[in-house]
């Protein structure tokens, strides 16, 4: 009798904690989209589709090289005012960030032609994380809006978890605990 006692209240304490991570799971999903609300990051849960390109260095991208990290992937225009306007943000929340587990990429829309001109505001800005240029074709239509600058946000598992259509608030600190969230409940 007295290990059916024991066995139960085992049960009883194994069903508890069960419970209460659960319901820690549900605040911290609550917490992650007010967040996400607050930043005006839009819910996407599509299954974005690899790619392939070069940075501007010679390197290979692809988001498969990059499989395990959160994904932050920004495409920009060097024609775009607003896009030369974030950027130094940017660069700023990338070098406060200084996570391990998290990758910025940097993709420019620019015509084929202004390849050399993209590459120059590239060097000018001493990106530390890695840019390339993506022309029509070479990146699926998921990822493709009619403005820029456009964010992304990928989490570790390679799921698409929203973007920001136009300049993103990368100097509001909630930005940072909304990645350290994510990253957390992964």
């Amino acid at each position: 009798m007295k290990k059916l006692s024991d066995s139960i209240g085992f049960t009883l304490l194994l069903l508890v904690a069960v419970a209460t991570a659960a319901a820690a799971g549900k605040n911290k999903n609550k917490e992650i989209h007010r967040l996400q609300k607050k930043l005006g990051i839009e819910t996407i849960s599509d299954r974005p589709p690899d790619f392939q390109l070069i940075s501007f260095a010679g390197d290979s991208i692809s988001l498969q090289k990059y499989r395990g990290k959160f994904l932050i992937i920004h495409f920009w225009a060097t024609w775009c005012k607003p896009c030369r306007k974030e950027m130094p943000e940017l660069i700023a929340f990338s070098r406060a960030l200084s996570r391990k587990d998290v990758q910025i990429l940097a993709f420019s829309i620019d015509k084929t032609e202004k390849k050399d001109q993209a590459k120059q505001m590239v060097e000018e800005w001493r990106l530390p994380f890695p840019a390339a240029m993506v022309t029509s074709g070479q990146i699926s239509d998921v990822y493709w809006t009619w403005g820029i600058p456009v964010t992304y946000f990928i989490d570790a598992r390679g799921k698409m978890i929203g973007r920001i259509l136009g300049s993103a608030k990368w100097k509001d600190p909630l930005m940072k605990v909304f990645i350290q969230k994510i990253l957390t409940k992964e």
